[in-house]
């Protein structure tokens, strides 16, 4: 969706007489507001391997470990049905298990070292999961990057935002509650979507032959 398309319905929502372009510079604050608050990702950036290599470049979207969510290695050839384990970040050489086991780290600005030993990577890659970074809202014609469903939340932060310039403590505080109330559902959906367990566990005790109670 692009800028411009959304500034009717904040228009509409609460009139103001402030300019496109003052009220493109909140859409763009409130954006990366929403990039801090939330768990947005991009697509998984991939690196192919190759048989005897350990240094690689890094794309450029790969700039910083910190952006780094999750990395995981490709443990097949397969193409229909790739299997793939985690790969861990070592911050430096000194792991005792390093030279063993499959790991990578950064090197310098540019480079990437990848370990995975005594193996055939012909076909094989790594990737890396990232957090995603909003492009600049500047103008109309700019992208907006925050998902559809985040929408309402960047609309009610702008509103706030108006409302705040106007001085109308009133309103202030009606999008400031309802924009904080979208993000605490959003917020608690992400908690209870998450599994309370990866596997099921029995946590009941049971007998043994003796009829005593023993737990695992």
């Amino acid at each position: 969706m692009l800028a411009s398309e959304l500034l009717p319905d904040i228009n509409l929502r609460y009139r103001n007489t402030f300019t496109d372009t003052q009220k493109y510079g909140w859409m763009n604050d409130e954006q990366n507001d929403i990039f801090n608050n939330f768990k947005i990702e991009r697509d998984p950036v991939p690196i192919p391997l190759v048989t005897g290599s350990k240094l690689y470049y890094r794309p450029d979207e790969l700039k910083y470990i910190d952006q780094v969510r999750a990395a995981t290695i490709q443990i097949n050839a397969d193409k229909d049905n790739p299997v793939f384990d985690d790969l861990p970040y070592y911050r430096d050489f000194n792991n005792v298990v390093a030279e063993y086991s499959p790991w990578y780290t950064f090197l310098g600005s540019d480079k990437i070292y990848i370990n995975v030993p005594n193996a055939d990577l012909t076909g094989r890659y790594v990737y890396f999961f990232l957090d995603a970074s909003p492009s600049p809202i500047v103008d109309g014609t700019s992208q907006i990057s925050v998902p559809d469903k985040y929408l309402e939340i960047l609309k009610y932060g702008v509103l706030r935002r108006i409302a705040e310039a106007r001085k109308d403590i009133v309103m202030v505080s009606n999008y400031a509650n309802s924009r904080e109330e979208l993000i605490n559902d959003f917020l608690w959906k992400e908690v209870t979507d998450e599994p309370e367990w990866i596997t099921p566990i029995d946590v009941m005790p049971r007998a043994g032959n003796h009829g005593c109670r023993w737990w695992r």
